[in-house]
């Protein structure tokens, strides 16, 4: 089996990258990248120096891909159309690029707030899925994982995590009404994507995540493991400072953070699939 693998020099994409190399059946794999330097070409890594985002994006030189697995994407920006641009867009181009080579199977890792109403990042993986869905595969398999953690990041919940480490104090989200997470370990996302490595032919949405926690559960939980002082933060209140410090180009967070947060989960992104929830603990 030969596979492409984008966002290889991510934290969840070096994992994967180690597992997909000891895999007996994979035969080689091209790790596509902007940065070639942060991946080292060795055995049956090849790497791949392109940009997703160029027009000109052309992967005529790749032989045939059995499997493309795409990683890359874009989490946080001030600037909202590049969620757009990187995540839709350019996994279109992708896409399509690898339909003209004959490529058949096409993973592609979403995330769990994909859907309307949840902001603009969410929209765009949303828009992304859409449009997969509307291509003729023979296997397309769309993730959205939860929260990841242990991935060492300075993003989302391991961001509470280090600060709770190295701080001692743990951000303490609440709202009008309940906040949630579902924190799940980056080796057990890899674990499921090497699993379906043999998993039938077919179109799936799969939700990945742990067992949930409310917001507040997790802020005493970092308490209890680390002595970190929960820090209480009203999300409506922060929501509108940000808003306003934003009008003068001053960004506490992404402007589609909250809505990001607070949005509706297992959204369809066509009426006739169904969404499979995969509970890891």
């Amino acid at each position: 089996m030969v596979i492409l693998l984008t966002g290889a020099t991510s934290k969840i994409g070096q994992i994967l990258l180690t597992r997909l190399v000891a895999n007996p059946q994979i035969t080689k794999i091209y790790a596509l990248t902007r940065s070639p330097s942060k991946i080292r070409a060795e055995g049956k890594i090849e790497v791949v120096q392109a940009d997703l985002t160029d027009s000109q994006l052309n992967l005529s030189q790749l032989p045939m891909i059995d499997l493309c697995i795409h990683l890359a994407g874009l989490t946080h920006t001030s600037k909202e159309s590049l969620y757009f641009h990187v995540n839709h867009t350019a996994t279109m181009k992708l896409a399509l690029n690898l339909k003209r080579k004959g490529t058949s199977r096409f993973w592609y890792v979403s995330s769990q707030t994909a859907g309307q109403g949840a902001g603009t990042y969410a929209l765009s993986k949303f828009l992304a899925e859409q449009d997969l869905l509307s291509l003729d595969w023979q296997q397309l398999l769309i993730f959205r994982p939860s929260e990841v953690v242990g991935a060492g990041g300075n993003e989302g919940l391991d961001k509470f995590i280090y600060l709770s480490k190295k701080f001692r104090i743990c951000p303490w989200l609440f709202s009008y009404q309940p906040i949630r997470f579902s924190p799940i370990q980056v080796e057990r996302v890899v674990d499921h994507f090497v699993s379906q490595l043999d998993s039938p032919k077919t179109k799936d949405v799969q939700v990945i995540r742990g067992e949930p926690v409310t917001s507040t559960q997790f802020a005493f939980q970092m308490l209890k493991k680390y002595g970190a002082i929960p820090l209480p933060i009203f999300i409506p209140a922060l929501d509108t400072l940000n808003r306003i410090l934003s009008s003068i180009g001053i960004f506490l967070l992404p402007r589609d953070q909250v809505a990001r947060l607070m949005g509706a989960r297992e959204q369809k992104p066509v009426k006739t699939i169904e969404i499979k929830t995969i509970v890891m603990s």
